[in-house]
């Protein structure tokens, strides 16, 4: 089954900072009619095909919604108002323009474009109806896709929360649901918050599959143009042996997943105090700049991998 192009260029244009992410959260539920939801303010959106449980739920797929981008602080003297990046260098920021919407914001309405610039070290931000700390703002970039390459603002994580979206949608199994974390950019509590009701009430979890979108400099073990386990997430690891049992049943069904290492951390650690728990990601060129590009067939294999995981051993 084809990447559906439309729906992921949707994705990766909604903006979604922080746990500003109510836009992510009605593309979800958009592409999963009928789907049992349950939504943390501040947290995560978990779906499950109709009729399924919580408790019924033996392999959980995980990614992260929110981008980079930033959020408004107070007034300037300059006319404009200070603002505070979240997973951008300052710099980056400077001389853009840059789209912001409240945080409240829920169908999209308030989107409206800004400008921003570096004065002394200090991030100002111009434009209307700006809100002390109720305004977000990421980059104004819009999502292309060009051969087999996507090309957009926020491929990390759009890719990786499409592709855990997809993977469930195409099982449709009562025991695999997806749950979609706010924040990870700025922010660990989201996810936190998801590890926690996970503990609560999925007390027949087997497997946890946590997927994100590093930077290429951040990956050992591939290339671009592939997707893979990694065996460890900022030297931390990443529960070896179910992620090389995994890897193998995989690459003998055909699916031609790598086996790596990543430098920098991600959600997973918080789920392997429960159950065993395996981390998954699709590289993209470069990770917090915009533009950067992915590999589409990378997603694809990506996709496969996740339909093939809850028949592994581990997840059994």
């Amino acid at each position: 089954m084809p990447i559906d192009h439309a729906a992921l260029t949707e994705l990766c244009d909604l903006v979604s900072v922080a746990t500003a992410c109510s836009q992510a959260v009605n593309w979800v539920r958009r592409r999963l009619p009928g789907w049992e939801t349950h939504l943390v303010d501040d947290g995560f959106l978990l779906a499950m095909p109709p009729g399924a449980r919580p408790e019924g739920v033996r392999v959980l797929f995980v990614s992260h919604v929110d981008e980079i981008g930033g959020y408004v602080l107070g007034p300037h003297p300059s006319g404009g108002h200070r603002a505070t990046p979240i997973g951008v260098p300052l710099q980056a920021l400077s001389g853009r323009f840059l789209q912001c919407f409240d945080w409240l914001d829920v169908d999209g309405s308030s989107v409206r474009p800004i400008e921003a610039r570096v004065e002394d070290d200090t991030l100002l931000v111009f434009g209307k109806r700006l809100q002390s700390y109720a305004t977000a703002f990421t980059y104004l970039e819009p999502t292309r896709i060009e051969g087999e390459w996507i090309i957009g603002k926020a491929l990390d994580p759009r890719l990786t929360a499409y592709a855990v979206t997809e993977a469930a949608r195409r099982l449709a199994d009562p025991e695999v649901a997806v749950m979609l974390v706010f924040a990870e950019e700025c922010s660990i509590h989201a996810a936190e918050k998801g590890a926690a009701y996970a503990r609560r009430r999925m007390g027949g979890l087997r497997l946890v599959v946590n997927c994100d979108v590093p930077g290429l400099a951040n990956i050992e073990g591939w290339p671009l143009e592939q997707c893979g386990i990694r065996i460890t997430e900022g030297g931390r690891l990443m529960d070896p042996s179910t992620a090389l049992r995994v890897h193998g049943e995989l690459v003998d069904r055909g699916i031609p997943i790598a086996l790596g290492a990543s430098r920098t951390g991600s959600q997973t650690p918080l789920f392997i105090p429960q159950c065993r728990a395996i981390s998954l990601a699709l590289p993209a060129e470069e990770a917090h700049v915009t533009p950067t590009r992915a590999y589409l067939p990378a997603l694809e294999t990506l996709i496969r991998a996740l339909e093939a995981i809850p028949g592994t051993s581990p997840a059994r």
